[in-house]
Protein backbone atom coordinates (compact mmCIF):
# COMPACT_ATOMS: atom_id res chain seq x y z
CA UNK A 1 0.00 0.00 0.00
CA UNK A 2 1.30 3.44 -0.87
CA UNK A 3 1.30 6.44 1.49
CA UNK A 4 -1.16 8.35 -0.75
CA UNK A 5 -4.58 6.66 -0.96
CA UNK A 6 -8.14 7.12 -2.15
CA UNK A 7 -10.73 6.59 0.58
CA UNK A 8 -14.24 5.54 -0.41
CA UNK A 9 -17.03 5.17 2.14
CA UNK A 10 -20.56 3.98 1.44
CA UNK A 11 -23.11 4.01 4.21
CA UNK A 12 -26.71 2.92 4.61
CA UNK A 13 -29.00 3.46 7.61
CA UNK A 14 -32.25 1.53 7.77
CA UNK A 15 -34.69 3.15 10.18
CA UNK A 16 -37.48 1.15 11.84
CA UNK A 17 -40.07 1.35 9.04
CA UNK A 18 -38.11 2.75 6.11
CA UNK A 19 -35.01 1.94 4.14
CA UNK A 20 -32.51 4.79 4.01
CA UNK A 21 -30.78 6.33 1.05
CA UNK A 22 -27.15 5.27 0.53
CA UNK A 23 -24.51 7.92 1.22
CA UNK A 24 -21.12 7.90 -0.48
CA UNK A 25 -17.93 9.86 0.13
CA UNK A 26 -14.68 9.75 -1.83
CA UNK A 27 -11.57 11.60 -0.66
CA UNK A 28 -7.79 11.59 -0.93
CA UNK A 29 -5.90 10.63 2.17
CA UNK A 30 -2.72 9.27 3.69
CA UNK A 31 -1.96 5.72 4.87
CA UNK A 32 0.45 4.32 7.45
CA UNK A 33 0.76 0.78 8.84
CA UNK A 34 2.06 0.97 12.40
CA UNK A 35 2.04 -1.40 15.39
CA UNK A 36 -0.27 -3.83 13.59
CA UNK A 37 -2.84 -1.12 12.77
CA UNK A 38 -3.82 0.56 9.52
CA UNK A 39 -3.99 4.34 10.06
CA UNK A 40 -5.77 6.41 7.41
CA UNK A 41 -6.34 10.16 7.54
CA UNK A 42 -8.48 12.26 5.21
CA UNK A 43 -10.77 15.30 5.14
CA UNK A 44 -14.54 15.53 4.70
CA UNK A 45 -16.01 18.80 3.40
CA UNK A 46 -19.59 19.67 4.36
CA UNK A 47 -21.47 20.58 1.17
CA UNK A 48 -23.71 23.16 2.88
CA UNK A 49 -21.17 25.36 4.66
CA UNK A 50 -17.82 24.08 3.32
CA UNK A 51 -16.61 23.23 6.85
CA UNK A 52 -13.73 20.74 6.93
CA UNK A 53 -13.75 17.74 9.25
CA UNK A 54 -10.52 15.80 9.80
CA UNK A 55 -11.13 12.05 9.91
CA UNK A 56 -8.85 9.31 11.20
CA UNK A 57 -9.58 5.62 10.60
CA UNK A 58 -7.86 3.00 12.75
CA UNK A 59 -8.34 -0.48 11.29
CA UNK A 60 -7.62 -3.82 12.93
CA UNK A 61 -9.09 -7.25 12.28
CA UNK A 62 -11.85 -7.08 14.93
CA UNK A 63 -11.71 -3.40 15.88
CA UNK A 64 -12.34 -0.21 13.87
CA UNK A 65 -12.33 3.38 15.08
CA UNK A 66 -13.58 6.44 13.22
CA UNK A 67 -12.45 9.70 14.81
CA UNK A 68 -13.90 12.97 13.48
CA UNK A 69 -12.63 16.40 14.49
CA UNK A 70 -14.09 19.62 13.17
CA UNK A 71 -17.43 21.34 13.53
CA UNK A 72 -18.68 18.10 15.13
CA UNK A 73 -16.46 15.71 17.10
CA UNK A 74 -16.88 12.00 17.76
CA UNK A 75 -14.87 8.82 18.28
CA UNK A 76 -16.95 5.88 17.05
CA UNK A 77 -15.62 2.48 18.14
CA UNK A 78 -16.72 -0.69 16.34
CA UNK A 79 -15.82 -3.78 18.33
CA UNK A 80 -17.50 -7.12 17.71
CA UNK A 81 -16.95 -8.24 21.31
CA UNK A 82 -18.79 -5.38 23.07
CA UNK A 83 -21.23 -2.49 22.73
CA UNK A 84 -19.53 0.90 22.79
CA UNK A 85 -20.76 4.40 23.59
CA UNK A 86 -19.32 7.81 22.88
CA UNK A 87 -20.32 11.45 23.01
CA UNK A 88 -21.05 13.06 19.65
CA UNK A 89 -20.40 16.77 20.11
CA UNK A 90 -22.25 19.02 17.64
CA UNK A 91 -22.78 22.80 17.51
CA UNK A 92 -26.41 22.09 18.43
CA UNK A 93 -25.67 19.98 21.52
CA UNK A 94 -24.23 16.64 22.53
CA UNK A 95 -25.66 13.19 21.78
CA UNK A 96 -24.79 9.85 23.34
CA UNK A 97 -24.08 7.40 20.53
CA UNK A 98 -24.24 3.65 21.13
CA UNK A 99 -22.80 1.16 18.67
CA UNK A 100 -23.58 -2.54 18.85
CA UNK A 101 -21.36 -4.05 16.15
CA UNK A 102 -22.73 -7.24 14.62
CA UNK A 103 -20.06 -7.75 11.94
CA UNK A 104 -16.58 -6.54 11.04
CA UNK A 105 -15.15 -7.93 7.82
CA UNK A 106 -11.74 -6.83 6.55
CA UNK A 107 -10.00 -8.05 3.40
CA UNK A 108 -6.43 -6.93 2.76
CA UNK A 109 -4.86 -7.11 -0.68
CA UNK A 110 -1.58 -5.60 -1.86
CA UNK A 111 -3.00 -2.19 -2.82
CA UNK A 112 -6.57 -2.33 -1.44
CA UNK A 113 -8.20 -2.76 1.95
CA UNK A 114 -11.96 -3.43 2.08
CA UNK A 115 -13.83 -3.14 5.37
CA UNK A 116 -17.52 -3.83 5.98
CA UNK A 117 -19.20 -2.84 9.23
CA UNK A 118 -22.71 -3.82 10.30
CA UNK A 119 -24.10 -2.37 13.51
CA UNK A 120 -27.14 -1.16 15.44
CA UNK A 121 -27.04 2.57 16.20
CA UNK A 122 -28.48 4.13 19.36
CA UNK A 123 -28.90 7.86 20.00
CA UNK A 124 -29.41 8.92 23.61
CA UNK A 125 -30.02 5.26 24.53
CA UNK A 126 -32.77 4.72 21.92
CA UNK A 127 -32.31 2.44 18.91
CA UNK A 128 -32.56 4.54 15.73
CA UNK A 129 -31.19 2.44 12.87
CA UNK A 130 -29.46 -0.69 11.65
CA UNK A 131 -26.46 0.44 9.64
CA UNK A 132 -23.95 -0.84 7.14
CA UNK A 133 -20.72 0.94 6.16
CA UNK A 134 -18.32 -0.18 3.45
CA UNK A 135 -14.85 1.36 3.45
CA UNK A 136 -12.38 0.95 0.60
CA UNK A 137 -8.79 2.17 0.88
CA UNK A 138 -6.89 2.01 -2.41
CA UNK A 139 -3.37 3.08 -3.35
CA UNK A 140 -3.17 6.03 -5.68
CA UNK A 141 -1.71 4.96 -9.00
Amino acid sequence: MTKEVIVSLQGLQNMEQEEGEPVELISSGTYIFENGKHLIQYEEVDEADQEITNVTLLLEKDHVEIIKQGMSNVQMVFDSSRKTTSCYKTPYGDLMVGINTTEISMKELEDIINVELKYALDMNYNHVADCKVMIKIASKA
